[in-house]
């Protein structure tokens, strides 16, 4: 694993959301009309799209908001991996809120493993837990600051468009992070 400095993830993701961001904010739109329009059923593979839009931008490469589109290959993968996350987080919220909190944070990075590993639902919510089970102290300092700086953006309608993108950005940056393997000087 590199090493994870939150500082420099957050100053990397602000200067990423700085080259582009029309396309971050127009991403955003399309993800929360989309969201709504299709009962959170096009959440899943709209964010694999945005969250793959953002790999790209990473490696160097100019983005546009047609970039969204490249979820498709990884369509019901996506949706899948959506359902499953969200009806899974759902439901155990129902039963007490702990174990819905639980999933919600184990699988928060599934649909980074869809959009960047390309793998399947259930090997991606796998991936996930293991993920976050072993970085759990980033995982919660990276998920409590990005829900909280949407909290923020969300009181403005228009700070959401740029709380939103910006937030993916730093998950991005923070699963490459936090999922690159450990270089042979550090230990494993």
């Amino acid at each position: 694993m590199q090493t994870f400095d939150l500082r420099d993830i957050i100053a990397r993701s602000w200067r990423l959301w700085r080259e582009a961001p029309l396309v971050h904010a127009g991403a955003a739109l399309v993800l929360l009309v989309g969201t709504a329009a299709s009962a959170g059923l096009a959440t899943g593979p709209l964010l694999v799209g945005h969250i793959r839009l953002i790999d790209k931008q990473m490696a160097g490469h100019p983005v546009r908001l047609a970039d969204l589109a490249a979820a498709g290959d990884k369509l019901l993968a996506s949706l899948a991996t959506w359902i499953l996350l969200a009806g899974g987080t759902a439901l155990a919220s129902m039963v007490v809120v702990l174990p819905g909190v639980a999933l919600a944070l184990f699988w928060s990075y599934a649909l980074w493993f869809v959009a960047l590993d390309r793998v399947g639902p259930l090997r991606a919510l796998a991936a996930s837990w293991r993920l976050c089970t072993h970085h759990l102290g980033p995982t919660l300092l990276v998920l409590v600051g990005v829900i909280a700086a949407n909290m923020v953006g969300t009181v403005l309608i228009v700070g959401l468009l740029a709380s939103l993108p910006l937030a993916l950005i730093v998950l991005t940056h923070s699963f490459r992070a936090l999922s690159a393997p450990a270089s042979p000087a550090e230990p494993a």
